[in-house]
């Protein structure tokens, strides 16, 4: 079976994105796989600081109608707050535009983004909330969590809100196939954390994923762990990954 040659989107940056089409023998190949699956009609959950919706690359895929409102409080994710930035550049490598000739191509690039600001002035009280409002999206991204251990105890009663929000994404999203829920593995590794000591990353409702570089082994701030299901590429290696960035001064850099 002959497929042809595989669709190369013409935006400037995607040759700079080693994790999807480089030389590398880590990454993930993604040409191929644009043949079958471009994110069209999956709506994707950015629960983290915030997301430019105006960046160039990401506004055409942005969709505000899901933002989420918990029990009347509203933490906008598009006003930038002091220290907001992360979420932008893993919004970019989830769904930023393909083809409009400006930066980089998100891994899903036909999906849309909504931004669920986690570390707003709504505190634990909107981020439990918001948990439980997961299964409105197809896919969660959840690229934060706790560096104690068990400090999100799923024995405390003060955490079955939270908690709860798990099971009911898994059981309610998708029409009832589960919403997809990615937790990142943790950045503890230099302190010897790992997956295990943290009841949202060793969930059975979500998926843990740990860290690789660019030469194919573990980041060293990858956290390991029994309840991980993939290592995915990223930075710690000789090269970072690249993606957009908060429009101008209040990024990480000056640009985009």
């Amino acid at each position: 079976f002959d497929r042809g040659v595989a669709y190369v989107p013409s935006d400037p940056l995607l040759s700079n994105q080693w994790h999807n089409v480089g030389t590398e023998a880590v990454n993930i190949n993604i040409l191929d796989a644009w043949d079958y699956f471009t994110g069209a009609n999956v709506k994707f959950g950015i629960y983290d600081d915030g997301v430019d919706n105006s960046h160039v690359d990401l506004s055409g895929n942005y969709d505000a109608s899901l933002h989420v409102l918990v029990n009347g409080t509203f933490d906008d994710p598009t006003i930038y707050n002091s220290g907001d930035g992360h979420g932008t550049a893993v919004a970019g490598l989830i769904a930023a535009v393909e083809g409009n000739d400006q930066g980089v191509v998100g891994g899903a690039y036909n999906g849309t983004l909504t931004g669920v600001d986690i570390f707003g002035a709504g505190g634990n009280a909107y981020l439990f909330g918001a948990m439980n409002e997961q299964s409105r999206f197809d896919v969660t991204n959840h690229s934060w969590g706790w560096n104690q251990p068990f400090a999100d105890n799923s024995l405390n009663v003060g955490w079955l809100g939270f908690f709860s929000g798990l099971q009911d994404a898994a059981i309610n999203g998708r029409d009832g196939l589960g919403t997809i829920q990615m937790v990142a593995a943790g950045n503890d590794r230099g302190v010897a954390d790992n997956t295990n000591t943290s009841n949202f990353t060793s969930s059975r409702f979500v998926n843990a994923i740990a860290a690789i570089t660019d030469g194919g082994q573990i980041a060293q701030y990858s956290n390991p762990g029994a309840s991980l299901l993939v290592a995915a590429p990223s930075n710690g290696g000789s090269q970072g990954i690249q993606t957009t960035d908060y429009s101008g001064a209040l990024g990480y850099n000056s640009g985009d």
